[in-house]
Protein backbone atom coordinates (compact mmCIF):
# COMPACT_ATOMS: atom_id res chain seq x y z
CA UNK A 1 0.00 0.00 0.00
CA UNK A 2 1.21 3.36 -1.09
CA UNK A 3 4.94 1.68 -1.98
CA UNK A 4 5.73 4.12 -4.85
CA UNK A 5 3.92 7.17 -3.28
CA UNK A 6 5.13 10.35 -4.93
CA UNK A 7 7.90 9.12 -6.28
CA UNK A 8 9.00 11.75 -8.71
CA UNK A 9 11.79 9.70 -10.87
CA UNK A 10 9.39 6.80 -11.99
CA UNK A 11 8.74 7.24 -15.65
CA UNK A 12 8.03 3.46 -16.78
CA UNK A 13 7.15 1.21 -14.19
CA UNK A 14 7.92 -2.73 -15.77
CA UNK A 15 5.78 -4.93 -13.31
CA UNK A 16 6.84 -8.63 -13.33
CA UNK A 17 4.55 -11.27 -15.27
CA UNK A 18 3.77 -12.83 -11.42
CA UNK A 19 2.27 -9.77 -9.84
CA UNK A 20 -1.19 -10.48 -8.89
CA UNK A 21 -2.44 -6.93 -7.71
CA UNK A 22 -1.57 -3.27 -7.16
CA UNK A 23 -2.05 -2.17 -3.46
CA UNK A 24 -4.11 0.76 -2.72
CA UNK A 25 -2.40 4.48 -3.48
CA UNK A 26 0.39 2.22 -4.99
CA UNK A 27 1.28 5.34 -7.30
CA UNK A 28 -0.11 7.84 -5.93
CA UNK A 29 1.44 11.30 -6.82
CA UNK A 30 3.64 10.07 -9.22
CA UNK A 31 4.08 12.87 -11.21
CA UNK A 32 6.38 11.54 -13.51
CA UNK A 33 4.86 7.98 -14.46
CA UNK A 34 4.31 7.62 -18.08
CA UNK A 35 3.50 4.14 -19.11
CA UNK A 36 2.19 0.95 -16.80
CA UNK A 37 2.02 -2.48 -18.15
CA UNK A 38 -0.94 -4.53 -16.56
CA UNK A 39 0.59 -7.96 -16.96
CA UNK A 40 -1.67 -10.81 -17.57
CA UNK A 41 -1.28 -12.49 -13.76
CA UNK A 42 -2.92 -9.09 -12.09
CA UNK A 43 -6.47 -9.69 -10.89
CA UNK A 44 -6.73 -6.58 -8.88
CA UNK A 45 -5.69 -2.78 -9.18
CA UNK A 46 -6.36 -0.92 -5.38
CA UNK A 47 -8.58 2.11 -4.36
CA UNK A 48 -6.78 5.12 -5.64
CA UNK A 49 -3.57 3.56 -6.89
CA UNK A 50 -2.81 5.49 -9.70
CA UNK A 51 -4.89 8.63 -7.75
CA UNK A 52 -2.93 12.28 -9.24
CA UNK A 53 -0.96 10.25 -12.13
CA UNK A 54 -1.80 13.12 -14.39
CA UNK A 55 1.14 12.21 -16.48
CA UNK A 56 0.12 8.78 -17.55
CA UNK A 57 -0.18 8.54 -21.03
CA UNK A 58 0.04 5.02 -21.62
CA UNK A 59 -1.68 1.46 -19.74
CA UNK A 60 -1.36 -1.45 -21.90
CA UNK A 61 -3.24 -4.29 -20.69
CA UNK A 62 -1.69 -7.57 -21.58
CA UNK A 63 -5.42 -9.47 -20.99
CA UNK A 64 -7.92 -7.20 -20.97
CA UNK A 65 -10.55 -9.41 -20.86
CA UNK A 66 -12.44 -9.80 -18.08
CA UNK A 67 -11.76 -6.58 -16.70
CA UNK A 68 -14.46 -4.27 -14.60
CA UNK A 69 -14.67 -1.19 -12.24
CA UNK A 70 -15.85 -1.63 -8.54
CA UNK A 71 -16.45 1.94 -7.08
CA UNK A 72 -17.91 2.61 -3.51
CA UNK A 73 -19.60 5.59 -4.60
CA UNK A 74 -21.90 3.11 -7.28
CA UNK A 75 -23.16 -0.48 -6.70
CA UNK A 76 -22.30 -3.09 -8.55
CA UNK A 77 -20.01 -3.39 -11.63
CA UNK A 78 -19.51 -1.08 -14.63
CA UNK A 79 -17.27 -1.76 -17.93
CA UNK A 80 -13.38 -0.43 -16.92
CA UNK A 81 -12.15 1.85 -18.88
CA UNK A 82 -9.01 0.00 -20.19
CA UNK A 83 -7.46 3.31 -20.98
CA UNK A 84 -8.00 5.04 -17.17
CA UNK A 85 -6.55 2.55 -14.34
CA UNK A 86 -6.91 4.89 -11.86
CA UNK A 87 -10.47 3.60 -10.74
CA UNK A 88 -10.50 0.49 -8.65
CA UNK A 89 -10.87 -2.21 -10.74
CA UNK A 90 -10.80 -6.26 -10.61
CA UNK A 91 -10.49 -8.80 -13.02
CA UNK A 92 -13.41 -11.92 -13.42
CA UNK A 93 -12.71 -14.91 -12.77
Amino acid sequence: EGAFSECNSLVDFPMGSGAEEIEEDCFEHCYSLKKIVIPASLHHIGSLAFRSCTGLEEVVFEDPHGWYSRNSYISGAQELDLSDPRKNAKRAA
